[in-house]
Parts: C-alpha cells; structure tokens; sequence
C-alpha cells in the first residue's frame, strides 16, 4: 500500500516571547498559518528502512528520528519514504515539523495503527514545539511551548511573496531563542487575532520577538533586510527564527515584487496564493 501525504509550510503571523521557562523553554505566543507551499511525502512498507530526500543526509534528520520512534513504540517493520522537497531547508517556514507531522500521520493509515489526533499531537511533540500544529490544524494561536493549540479564522489576503536569503546555522533555532533578551506581553498577537476577525489588515500590527536576537545572530541579515526596505515594500516580517521574511499582499502584485527583489539581491523569492 502507498500512502500520500501533503506536508504545507507555514509563516508565523506574529511571535512574541514571554519568558524562559524553567525547563529552559521559552513560554510564546504566535499565530500559524498554514500556506500553500508544500512537501510530497510518500510512504510503504520495504525489505529494508529508506529515506530518499534530496539535500538531506545529515544523520539526525527528523524523518529518521520519527521512524525509529514509531518502530520502537509501535511495529518494527522496514519502511520506505521518499520526499520531495519545495520547502527551503531550515527557513523559518516549518519544512521539518510538517514534515515530521506527515510521517506520523503516513505510518498511521499504513500500519493501521488507529492513533487519535491527540496521540498523534502528544507523539509530534517529542520532535519539535510546531509539530502538534501540522497534525490538524489550518490557522491557530499557539501557547505554551507550542503545544497549546486553538483554531482561529483564517486572515482574508490573495497572496504571500516569501523572500529566502541562503543563510544557514546549526542549532538555529535553539540560538537566537538563547539569544533573546527582551520579553513582551501577548498583547500584539491578542490584537491581531482582533483584526483577523473584524476582516482588517494586520500586516501593520504583526511583531516578532525572535527578530533582533536572529539580526544580531545573524550579520548579513540587517543589510538584507535595510536593502529591502529602501525597495518600498508595504511590509515585512520575519517567520519563525529566520531567515524567511514575507510580505502579505491584499492584490496580486507580489510577481511584480519578486521580479524587483531579486533583480536587486541574490535571493529566492516565492509567490504563495491563499488557500
């Protein structure tokens, strides 16, 4: 049996970073919005276990990581996955928790394993604090570690222009959180959450605690992000830790930003509709 799964990316409509737990996470606040820019994960049982995604051979690959722990917890059969990735590598967009949200999902149906959405959450937790949101979920507010999860509306907009500077770090993530020194109160993301249900523009009102810790970690990015500014761009934010910045568009002008963008700075730039 072959099994099909669609692992989305995802940008971060606001981030705000509360405080460092004592467990040495740090309580957040953001929205996720799943976007129409994706993976193609294809799953089936094999003599013997196969990853076959291009780009990726490092040894501590998520998909490795879920596939021993389903074999460990649940059925020791071989498995073969074959990925094709869309999603830029270690971006900001979520590439590695959707697809490590897919992979669970994929060796439920195929080994029949009957898992509910909330098993499913609690096993993608273990993998990554964005993981238990790529389970089911399209638009919601995330709390907690990430893990405290509530659907909202999804925001009214025609397109997303994605803007990706090859920049690349270990242990990003883990960095510019470590990085962080000044908290805020949630109060943004409450307010934006506001204007998606009263149908406003929120791309004024969007904040990302993560973004002076991840322009400090990272040199080039400040300049990248000074040049595109002086371009006139209406608005950008930053997903996740970085290095990803996006604009949202309420027409369809974001092929003609793109052609500009990169006709100024060696960068890939992708247009994503709405869903």
């Amino acid at each position: 049996m072959l099994i099909n799964e669609i692992s989305c990316a995802k940008v971060n409509l606001g981030l705000e970073v509360l405080y460092k737990r004592p467990d040495s996470y740090h309580q957040i606040v953001s929205i996720l919005l799943k976007i129409n820019l994706n993976d193609y994960i294809s799953l089936k049982e094999s003599k013997e276990n196969q990853i076959l995604q291009e780009g990726i051979e490092k040894n501590d690959n998520i998909i490795k990581k879920v596939v021993s722990f389903m074999q460990k917890q649940y059925k020791n059969l071989p498995i073969r996955i074959e990925v094709k990735k869309n999603i830029p590598y270690s971006s900001g967009l979520g590439g590695g928790s959707s697809n490590a949200a897919s992979v669970i999902k994929g060796i439920n149906k195929l080994w029949n394993l009957k898992l509910t959405t909330e098993e499913m959450k609690k096993i993608g937790l273990n993998f990554g604090s964005d993981v238990p949101f790529f389970i089911s979920h399209n638009t919601a507010i995330v709390e907690g570690r990430g893990e405290i999860i509530h659907e909202i509306p999804r925001p009214s907009f025609n397109q997303i222009l994605l803007i990706c500077p090859n920049v690349d770090l270990d242990q990003k993530t883990a960095t510019i959180y470590d990085n962080v020194s000044t908290y805020s109160d949630g109060s943004r993301t409450m307010k934006t959450i506001s204007m998606i249900k009263e149908k406003k523009q929120i791309s004024y009102n969007l904040f990302n605690g993560l973004e002076s810790s991840a322009l400090q970690i990272f040199p080039t990015l400040k300049s990248f992000k000074n040049i595109i500014k002086n371009l006139e761009l209406n608005s950008l934010n930053l997903t996740g830790a970085g290095p990803t910045y996006y604009s949202i568009f309420n027409d369809n002008s974001a092929t003609f930003w793109k052609k500009k963008i990169e006709s100024n700075l060696e960068v890939k730039c992708i247009v994503v509709d709405n869903l």
